[in-house]
């Protein structure tokens, strides 16, 4: 509103102390009529149209605006103007710290009077179209202000009025203030009170959860008590527990609630591995996800209309992890957009460490009883690695028997060519960079290769996982890798990926072991020092135990890098101890 121009100013200590009884009997009566309409009001938006509605009913007062004090983005701006004012001026300006003569007054809590606002230094607009002005503090909330066209217009009676009916509506503003804060706290309190309550049940469910997860004794049984139990809960609607398979696809393992086709609809659709579900990306990465707008969200997701459908509101997918060892995901949905505060998503996310804990606890024993290994078999494509560039450039089929690391971060790599010539192999290898030596063995299709690299056992060494076998074509071939229970699954294959990256898993199994053979080989095995093994596994392979020996002790320790005495040193003291094995 364009309402404070260049004036004089005229303190309200010049205006008359008295007024004729006439204007003072209409003061009266409206003063008396505006404190019972004010009484009524409710919000502070009511309260200025009420004091706007007077204002339109006394003369001088016609044209009045109300501005009210916006603290989030600091300035004072027009919540309720007169008729009369809505007809002077087109749209009502917003007042910045330091910008008007109306921010002066606010500041300084006085009111004051124009009787040409024109001749004010700061007016806000030079060309407005108001004369004399009257603007009124309300307190710590704005404003007041009134306006004519005519020049020294107005009177005592007129300041008055305007100073009463604003110390009127401060007062109104206030209680407003004061009632609305109160029903806030209200508000506050019954919230606090219904997250307690919530957070008391939710407690009990967990400890519940505790419970059944202690007594259950396989993994089916850990995932199927905790979905049963969460559902148990008013609020929580649904819930289940899984985790990604071979193709990428997220696959559950246990679930409850009474929309079980949620998961078919969720998992099954053919936008299922493109959308970015909240349970993949806590599975990605390790951290909770929670959702409170489906209704917002829904055009963007179809998992979260689907959702909506089923009458879920809200989830969180919380991780299963045990530190790095991730077990799967667990969702769980409500049936508001409110259901997890803050506090019941600590609880849910210390739940769900907790059960990552019980699960990998299970994997352990089931482990130790079986002896059994992950095993997965990957078609390779295309690689990089020393032994697919052997076969694809020597044009044979390559099959490792074995390998062993070698002095300098080496590796002695045995393998049998089963298509193609070895000697074109060996030609092949000596123009390798990566390849120190091939070495041809006494039977026709097998060579030792001594390579600079070979990131794949590498990668799974550092891992604790084996290379099983590795089968070389021109075109490509396959790898199977095994790896001790429990591990991280997820990282390893991860691993393998960023080495060989034109790799698809194409089988994953459990693999277990002969217990007692086992027992005894790893015993005989653990009584040899690193060296040892090397030694004699070199020996073994190069054919020294052969009759007669396909290759000497002096010709295997310059292999090794070794003189000849550390080198027999070595293959006497570790059969010693393999025989001590057997005959102690």
């Amino acid at each position: 509103m364009e309402v404070t121009t260049d004036s004089a100013i005229s303190s309200t200590g010049a205006v008359p102390e008295t007024t004729d009884r006439r204007e003072r009997e209409q003061t009266l009566v409206q003063l008396h009529r505006t404190s019972r309409r004010l009484a009524q009001t409710e919000t502070l938006q009511e309260v200025c149209e009420t004091v706007a509605r007077v204002s339109q009913e006394t003369a001088n007062l016609s044209t009045t605006c109300l501005y009210l004090w916006n603290e989030a983005v600091g300035v004072l701006e027009p919540r309720a103007s007169t008729p009369d004012a809505d007809k002077l001026f087109d749209d009502l300006p917003t007042f910045s710290p330091g910008s008007s003569i109306a921010w002066d007054v606010f500041l300084d809590g006085t009111t004051r009077v124009f009787d040409d606002v024109r001749d004010h230094e700061n007016v806000y607009n030079e060309g407005t179209p108001v004369r004399s002005e009257l603007i009124v503090p309300l307190g710590e909330f704005g404003v007041m202000i009134s306006g004519t066209t005519s020049q020294d217009a107005f009177t005592g009676g007129d300041i008055l009025l305007a100073e009463t009916l604003a110390a009127s509506a401060t007062a109104a503003l206030q209680r407003v203030k004061r009632e609305s804060d109160l029903r806030e706290t209200e508000r506050e309190r019954r919230e606090q009170n219904a997250t307690v309550h919530r957070l008391s049940r939710v407690n009990s469910l967990i400890r519940a959860v505790q419970r059944d997860v202690v007594r259950a004794t396989t993994r089916r049984a850990v995932e199927q008590a905790v979905c049963d139990d969460l559902v148990r809960v008013d609020h929580y609607q649904f819930a289940w527990i899984g985790d990604t398979d071979e193709s990428g696809r997220l696959a559950p393992r246990a679930w409850a609630g009474a929309s079980g086709s949620y998961l078919d609809e969720l998992l099954h659709s053919p936008t299922a591995t493109e959308t970015p579900l909240p349970a993949r990306q806590a599975l990605e990465t390790g951290e909770a996800v929670s959702t409170h707008q489906f209704r917002v969200l829904a055009d963007e997701q179809p998992a979260f209309r689907t959702a909506l459908d089923c009458g879920f509101q809200s989830q969180i997918a919380v991780p299963l992890a045990s530190g790095d060892h991730r077990n799967g995901v667990l969702e769980v949905y409500g049936g508001q957009s409110t259901t997890f505060s803050d506090e019941e998503k600590a609880v849910l996310c210390e739940l769900g460490e907790f059960v990552g804990n019980a699960l990998n606890g299970i994997e352990r024993q089931e482990a130790i009883v079986a002896e059994s290994e992950a095993e997965f078999e990957f078609r390779v494509h295309d690689a990089n690695d020393v032994v697919y560039r052997l076969a694809r450039h020597a044009d044979c089929t390559l099959d490792l028997d074995s390998l062993l690391p070698h002095t300098g971060g080496k590796w002695v790599v045995y393998l049998t060519v089963s298509e193609g010539d070895r000697e074109t192999l060996l030609d092949t290898a000596d123009r390798f960079v990566s390849v120190d030596c091939a070495t041809p063995l006494s039977e026709d299709d097998r060579v030792e290769v001594v390579v600079s690299d070979f990131e794949i056992a590498r990668v799974l060494g550092e891992h604790g996982a084996t290379l099983h076998s590795l089968h070389a074509r021109p075109d490509g071939g396959r790898i199977v890798i095994r790896l001790p229970q429990p591990s991280d699954v997820r990282t390893v294959v991860g691993s393998c990926a960023s080495v060989l990256p034109c790799v698809d898993l194409v089988r994953r199994s459990r693999v277990t072991s002969d217990a007692n053979a086992r027992d005894a080989q790893q015993s005989g095995i653990d009584r040899l020092t690193d060296r040892q093994r090397d030694v004699l596994e070199t020996a073994y392979r190069q054919g020294f135990f052969e009759w007669p020996r396909e290759h000497t002790g002096e010709e295997i320790a310059t292999s090794l890098g070794v003189s000849p005495p550390t080198y027999h040193r070595h293959v006497r003291t570790g059969i010693k101890r393999l025989l001590e094995t057997i005959f102690e």
